[in-house]
């Protein structure tokens, strides 16, 4: 962007700038960014800043910069090490067999110095303990961290006939879509009202009391007749 909000489009059709270019306008950020934050009072260091800034403005930054991709696969792969994570991994635990201990590695955040990483140390447990502190992650019974929808539902019929390679494909399914639209002469939903196709859908479960109460019009029951040997009993 330019200094009128406008957008300059990059000389290079296939990323938006050189990589040692990304590298200085990164670092020149960066440092910027910390001088703001020291001369407000929010960071303090032991050492003159500038002295740290200085040496640090003589090495080239390396900032993880890679093509962008459109293949679902590969955006899938990365959020899940991010959303079906478990809570510790199998590298964090260890089980001792000749003491029946289970060694946990964690961060020390309790102990955890202002602007430095979270010490590792090792908890040692008893295998119960161990066992009890892990199912207190769990989740509950029918509780899913990740769902989908459209044509990734596990109810859509569409997933059983359409190949893998065409459905992560979002682009050529687009295509497909619009192809079918045009043969088979769908027009969009529209209000009846307003003629707006700027809408959404929502389900709207039955109210059961309510059509008891004012749909059905159900009749209360009379109370059950007694029984012969009551009204003898009675006589």
């Amino acid at each position: 962007m330019n200094q009128d909000g406008e957008w300059i489009y990059p000389k290079d059709k296939h990323k938006i700038d050189k990589y040692r270019s990304i590298c200085a306008n990164y670092k020149a950020i960066f440092i910027k960014e910390l001088r703001s934050i020291y001369k407000s009072g929010k960071l303090t260091y032991h050492q003159d800043i500038e002295t740290l800034i200085s040496e640090v403005e003589k090495i080239r930054w390396v900032v993880h910069s890679t093509r962008p991709t459109m293949d679902t696969k590969v955006i899938e792969d990365y959020l899940a090490k991010y959303i079906n994570r478990i809570a510790v991994s199998n590298k964090r635990l260890d089980y001792i067999k000749d003491s029946e201990k289970v060694i946990l590695l964690h961060n020390d955040y309790k102990n955890q110095q202002s602007g430095q990483v979270a010490p590792k140390v090792y908890k040692i447990m008893e295998p119960l303990v161990a066992i009890d502190q892990i199912l207190q992650h769990v989740l509950p019974p029918y509780f899913q961290k990740s769902r989908t929808y459209g044509i990734h539902n596990h109810s859509s019929k569409l997933k059983t006939t359409i190949p893998d390679a065409l459905k992560r494909n979002s682009q050529t399914i687009r295509t497909v879509f619009e192809i079918i639209t045009e043969l088979m002469k769908l027009q969009p939903y529209k209000c009846e009202s307003c003629g707006s196709d700027n809408h959404r859908m929502e389900e709207i479960k039955p109210d059961k009391i309510w059509m008891g109460a004012y749909i059905l019009l159900r009749i209360p029951r009379a109370p059950p007749l007694p029984k012969a040997s009551n009204l003898l009993k009675q006589i």
